[in-house]
């Protein structure tokens, strides 16, 4: 996809998980192998964070273990494209496929809703545009990933409700890897 960059965010401390959830190897692959694969489509991929075994390019956190909103606004500063399909390393059910249909959506932020209706600000794309409130957000020490837009009218926003990606995407598109348990499913 022309004109998307890839971002994906290795940079916390896995301490629920027990180990480098961006190392674990679920499924003959690791978490970061499946993330990747997801981006396969795109010519610009970054891993952001921890250092690990990649041929993507590695960007250090600036502030490590900082929290996600760091990483965005890494992934925003350092992506060559104007917009950036960001996810945590360890939802390996996000897809090729999914980052097209989101792609397919033109705004500065298009961020899916879980099938519990919640935002899923890590599995969203960003535009460069962001990357200013990200910064202040960051420097008013805001750390939420999604309080930082709620309440602007300086970039659109498109949500993708659960329901436009039910018909597409498995109930498990957005499992979410904060325990090993979490992916006996």
């Amino acid at each position: 996809m022309k004109g998307l960059s890839g971002a994906v965010l290795t940079g916390g401390r896995s301490s629920r998980f027990g180990s480098h959830k961006a190392e674990f190897i679920w499924q003959g692959r690791t978490l970061l192998e499946w993330a990747l694969s997801s981006f396969s489509s795109l010519e610009d991929v970054l891993v952001i964070g921890q250092a690990v075994q990649t041929s993507a390019r590695v960007i250090k956190d600036k502030k490590p273990f900082a929290g996600a909103l760091y990483g965005l606004a890494t992934a925003l500063e350092s992506a060559l494209s104007d917009r950036v399909a960001v996810m945590a390393c360890d939802m390996p059910n996000l897809s090729a496929a999914y980052w097209q249909f989101l792609g397919q959506f033109e705004a500065d932020i298009v961020i899916p809703k879980n099938k519990n209706e919640q935002l899923e600000p890590l599995a969203a794309i960003y535009s460069k545009n962001c990357l200013g409130l990200v910064q202040a957000a960051l420097s008013r020490e805001q750390l939420r990933l999604t309080a930082w837009w709620q309440n602007t009218d300086a970039l659109s926003v498109r949500i993708v409700e659960s329901a436009e990606l039910e018909p597409y995407f498995s109930s498990q598109l957005f499992l979410n890897a904060n325990y090993q348990e979490d992916l006996a499913v």
